[in-house]
């Protein structure tokens, strides 16, 4: 349907001056003046201000032809509702409109897109919520840290030992050179103990936290084995 109020102002004026040739009023002339403005707001493109003078107009005036106009204005608000019963009314006020057939099957489609936007709606409301589940990125992380934990012990045992071979060593410099070694193994088991055990912190905070969030109930354990910690989780 053209964008263009189909009702033009001759069309309203014709029909209230044929009224006004009996008894001309105030409330006729300021019905034709709304109905001027009303068009002009609709071109302009506010429906809002359209509507608005439309239905004082036909507080009024009761001409059908502001009615339809009506209902086109609530159309480009996107007022479907209002539209489909605006229509009806016209069609009411004259049923003998010469489109009215296809107003009619207007009013169909305005109420099957209703129907259908409801029903989408309902769908909606009824959609059960997305399960989160919890990831498994933290565990990794943690089991990292649990590896840098590991990795620390191996390198104590490591430095342990070197240092024990270097005080039994009689060679001096060998002695040397093993409790060297010892140290620089203890270095990398520090620095692999607070890598690690930072990790395997961030991970199980981060973990537990998912898991917290998704709604499911973790328990966590970290169980020392030879080989450093072992850490098992239950969701």
């Amino acid at each position: 349907m053209p964008r263009r109020l189909v009702a033009i102002t001759v069309c309203l004026a014709l029909a209230l001056c044929s009224a006004s040739a009996r008894a001309e009023t105030d409330a006729q002339r300021r019905a034709l003046e709304l109905f001027d403005q009303s068009e002009a707001a609709y071109q302009r493109g506010q429906f809002d201000e359209a509507a608005r003078l439309l239905r004082e107009a036909y507080a009024m005036q009761k001409e059908p032809v502001l009615l339809y106009n009506l209902a086109r204005a609530y159309e480009g608000l996107g007022d479907q509702a209002s539209a489909a019963k605006a229509y009806e009314d016209f069609l009411t006020a004259q049923p003998d409109a010469k489109d009215k057939g296809a107003i009619q099957q207007r009013i169909t489609t305005l109420r099957r897109q209703i129907a259908e936007r409801e029903a989408e709606k309902r769908r909606a409301a009824q959609k059960p919520p997305t399960e989160k589940r919890p990831s498994a990125a933290p565990w990794i992380v943690a089991g990292f840290g649990v590896a840098g934990l590991g990795t620390g012990v191996a390198f104590t045992l490591l430095s342990n030992a070197k240092h024990d071979q270097g005080v039994k060593e009689p060679v001096q410099t060998i002695a040397a050179r093993d409790q060297d070694s010892a140290k620089t193994e203890a270095t990398v088991a520090t620095v692999a103990y607070v890598g690690g055990g930072a990790l395997m912190a961030v991970g199980i905070v981060w973990g537990v936290l998912d898991v917290h969030a998704a709604g499911s109930v973790a328990h966590v354990e970290v169980t020392p084995t030879l080989g450093g910690l072992r850490l098992n989780g239950t969701f």
